[in-house]
């Protein structure tokens, strides 16, 4: 990305934050677990990083294709979904911890 074009992607997310912190007070918790979700969206499409780009990449599509539980399924499939998205992202963090001490 041009470094315009960046700058104007982080403004609209930083808007798109604002909005949804005000939208979250009168939603349930799972409407806020799910703008938090799009809020990674969002950031993951700013990474332009390759070695970080895969990672980034299927997990937004994994939120993508499991909206429809997100927005309607039953809260045990929510939460087991958003427990296997921090597993991914926990294994993540270890896998680059152990590769950084090498």
């Amino acid at each position: 990305m041009q470094n315009g074009n960046n700058d104007q992607a982080i403004l609209d997310l930083a808007l798109f934050v604002i909005g949804s912190s005000r939208t979250v007070i009168d939603e349930t918790p799972r409407y806020a677990a799910f703008r938090m979700l799009q809020i990674f969206q969002r950031v993951a499409k700013l990474q332009t990083n390759p070695r970080d780009m895969r990672f980034l990449e299927e997990s937004s599509d994994a939120i993508s294709k499991n909206d429809e539980i997100l927005m309607r399924g039953k809260r045990e499939e929510f939460v087991q979904f958003l427990e296997s998205l921090v597993a991914k992202a926990a294994e993540e963090v270890k896998t680059r911890n152990q590769e950084e001490s090498s």
